[in-house]
């Protein structure tokens, strides 16, 4: 007989945007870590920076493998730099993730609402 089990926790992931000069954050909240997901955050930050034809944002990002190369697609006005394998230590967003898993990881949430103000339509809570 095998017992039944029921899940009581779901992932969450948090997409990160740090201007390091000014210090100014976005972040991103999604359910999965997948390519669709990466366009569709990549999408939204666009337009919340208002990225364009003419207003570049060079984005610095790890070599994560849902992180979707130029060629299949990222929005008009953004461009992308991959740093090396294991470098942590070059992304300036690496300073955030011990603030953000201090208050969220390994805890019982009862709700996102205190968490997640707002959800588009493409289902990114931002």
């Amino acid at each position: 007989m095998t017992a039944t089990v029921h899940p009581r926790y779901e992932w969450l992931y948090i997409y990160a945007f740090v201007n390091p000069e000014s210090g100014e954050s976005r972040f991103y909240l999604v359910p999965v870590l997948n390519k669709d997901a990466y366009q569709a955050v990549m999408a939204a930050f666009a337009q919340s920076v208002g990225a364009g034809p003419e207003h570049h944002v060079l984005v610095v990002e790890d070599g994560g493998g849902f992180h979707v190369p130029a060629l299949q697609g990222h929005p008009v006005g953004i461009q992308t730099v991959t740093l090396p394998p294991y470098s942590p230590e070059l992304q300036p967003v690496e300073r955030l993730w011990k603030l953000t898993d201090a208050t969220l990881v390994q805890r019982s949430i009862i709700s996102y609402s205190f968490i997640v103000p707002t959800e588009t339509a493409s289902g990114i809570l931002s």
